[in-house]
């Protein structure tokens, strides 16, 4: 027991630290929280040596204490009219320890229920009311007689709480079969949840697997972008350069094309002329060959001339040879 629960001087039945949800109903925003039950309470604070608590869970209004599934340690909720709180161990046997607590706290609250209280109150004030009727000098047989009739109510009381006992012993016999039945069905849970893990831990390892061998493609991928990037850039250079190429040899296809034009006029001109001294030579082709031909004809015509001079000569040498011969004889 702490320095708190010793200042208290209250018997406490269990302490320990728990994690506790805030007020909105939910599991959700859980706090550490050390937590004592003490006199059908669980009064809870911050830490072991703070004296002033956070809350307090009145017992006496509890309905039902039960297991709570959790995603992290282990659960159990108390219900109340107005409100379910929720808490949450480290360790099953520690969440065990504190629904036993529970329950024996909610079944002694049962025992103790108020009418021994009432009982009590009434009897005191019975008491004060009888001596300030009669003063300081009421019989002691009144007294005693009254007393009688004060135990006999109580042994009523008694009847009446060994009653509530039973019924407090059923509901814990309840309580425990439920308990019984709660931690069976988180076996269950925690069994499933082992099976949804492993089957979560391989889906976990395909994944895995899965994206290192997407790592694999996309390293493989980009490879070949940057290997695809660079063959596009030398197919542009050689683009450009070709495009610099065709630019120049049409500058100077042109060039030749201008040059051919010019030459090509330039012998069209020489043609012209060849054709105007072609014409010129045949006609004074044919002035010469007509020239010729009165040539030939004089030159025939000399010819025969000659011709017959010389026949005319050979016919006088004969002749002469002739008179020589006569002459000779």
């Amino acid at each position: 027991m702490n320095e708190m629960d010793q200042g208290l001087k209250k018997p406490v039945v269990k302490t320990g630290w728990l994690q506790k949800t805030g007020g909105s109903g939910g599991l959700t925003g859980w706090k550490e929280r050390y937590c004592v039950l003490s006199q059908g309470k669980i009064t809870y604070y911050k830490s072991e040596k703070t004296t002033d608590p956070q809350g307090v869970v009145d017992l006496s209004k509890c309905a039902k204490v039960e297991p709570l599934i959790v995603k992290k340690g282990y659960g159990f909720q108390i219900e109340m009219p107005d409100r379910t709180y929720h808490f949450t161990a480290e360790k099953e046997e520690d969440r065990n320890a504190w629904i036993t607590a529970v329950m024996e706290a909610v079944a002694n609250i049962a025992v103790r229920s108020g009418s021994i209280s009432s009982i009590k109150s009434s009897a005191v004030t019975a008491v004060q009311s009888e001596l300030n009727a009669s003063g300081e000098e009421k019989a002691d047989d009144d007294i005693v007689s009254f007393m009688e009739t004060q135990v006999e109510s109580l042994k009523q009381t008694l009847n009446s709480t060994q009653s509530k006992l039973k019924a407090a012993t059923t509901m814990n016999e309840s309580l425990e079969n439920q308990l019984s039945q709660s931690l069976a069905e988180h076996k269950r849970f925690i069994q499933k949840s082992a099976q949804e893990k492993t089957e979560l831990q391989k889906q976990v390892e395909q994944l895995q697997n899965t994206k290192l061998q997407l790592e694999t493609v996309n390293d493989s991928m980009t490879a070949q972008l940057e290997e695809h990037k660079k063959k596009e850039e030398q197919l542009e250079e050689e683009l450009e350069e070709v495009q610099r190429t065709a630019e120049q040899e049409n500058d100077t296809l042109q060039s030749q094309q201008a040059d051919m034009e010019r030459k090509s006029k330039q012998q069209e001109h020489l043609i012209q002329q060849l054709e105007t001294e072609l014409k010129a030579k045949d006609a004074s082709l044919s002035a010469a060959n007509a020239t010729l031909s009165e040539e030939k004809l004089k030159q025939r015509s000399l010819e025969q001339e000659m011709t017959k001079k010389y026949q005319s000569l050979l016919e006088q040498e004969k002749a002469s040879t002739s008179a020589e011969k006569v002459l000779a004889c």
